[in-house]
């Protein structure tokens, strides 16, 4: 199975895009079959956040091209905040939903293997929990 951490994936994309001036996307069909390689894929799941109003119409095709190629997309709604009179809006439960999905369905048996697309140190003691199962 592989987990991606789309917020994490994109945020760590457009840095490397603007310090080195590229415009650099990634294919996740190829990039799904790197990771695969001669294993048998169960699952690819995506984490993202859910669009909200004014709702950027790339984003929604971004997401309907996963969904085209057979990637599980789960959404979370982003959560307002305020702060010094500006409002803003955090990313809240993607991880700890990529956590609980790497670890039930370890525990359920559901994979051998589980590839984790992340820059997020986060994810190190549910990881860690997946390895003590004997998991790859």
């Amino acid at each position: 199975m592989i987990f991606i951490d789309g917020s994490n994936i994109k945020w760590g994309m457009d840095e490397y895009n603007r310090r080195n001036n590229t415009k650099i996307r990634i294919d996740y069909h190829k990039l799904t079959n790197i990771l695969i390689g001669a294993r048998q894929l169960i699952r690819t799941t995506f984490y993202a956040s859910k669009p909200i109003p004014p709702v950027n119409p790339a984003q929604i095709k971004f997401l309907e091209y996963l969904r085209s190629l057979g990637i599980l997309v789960v959404e979370k709604e982003l959560k307002k905040r305020v702060h010094g009179g500006v409002t803003y809006h955090v990313e809240k439960g993607l991880d700890v939903a990529l956590a609980t999905d790497l670890l039930i369905l370890a525990w359920e048996n559901a994979y051998d293997t589980a590839v984790l697309v992340s820059g997020d140190a986060d994810f190190i003691g549910a990881v860690s929990k997946v390895i003590s199962k004997g998991k790859n």
